[in-house]
């Protein structure tokens, strides 16, 4: 027995909201990707000192802040945050961000994002780990592409930023942040 369009109402409603559903997660998912997407982003161009692509990952009001009992540092807006960017390319040529382990949490236009934190410095005698901690920043959708508007740096122990080898290779970002 055949039934009509009308017999299969019910399965078309259901079947409707399946892939409203279905089309909510997979946009979720690929806004999380790319948030993860603008992490990287922020690390690949400070460690190749492409200052201004640097500041393009940020709104032009964003914040980056490290506030720790060593530096108290807020960097706002975006001719800031390409100086910094510049800063780090000229004083620490080899330094390298990675990023891992991103909690994305995604409310519409807006995201807020935790990620652990590594840096690395390449030297002719060694490759150093410099930093570990977190990055927790908060970002935005502008023009289909995810912003920083804020990012808030932890650092585990910043005080062997100014000790030893590690010290004497950070000397000229640690002046400027200090200043």
């Amino acid at each position: 027995m055949r039934r009509g369009l009308r017999g299969n109402s019910l399965n078309w409603n259901r079947r409707s909201r399946i892939l409203k559903d279905a089309d909510h997660g997979i946009r979720e998912c690929l806004d999380k990707m790319e948030v993860k997407e603008a992490f990287a982003r922020y690390a690949v161009t400070m460690d190749t000192g492409a200052a201004d692509k640097f500041a393009e990952v940020f709104t032009e009001d964003a914040s980056w802040r490290w506030e720790t009992e060593a530096f108290n540092v807020v960097f706002r807006g975006r001719e800031e945050l390409r100086d910094m960017a510049a800063l780090v390319a000229r004083s620490c040529p080899g330094a390298q961000h990675m990023t891992g382990n991103h909690i994305v949490v995604i409310q519409g236009g807006k995201a807020h994002a935790v990620c652990e934190l590594m840096v690395s410095i390449s030297r002719p005698e060694a490759i150093y780990p410099v930093m570990q901690g977190f990055y927790d920043a908060d970002l935005v959708k502008v023009g289909g592409k995810w912003l920083f508007s804020e990012i808030r740096v932890r650092v585990q122990n910043p005080e062997i930023l100014l000790q030893g080898r590690i010290g004497e290779y950070w000397a000229g970002v640690r002046e400027y942040l200090l200043k």
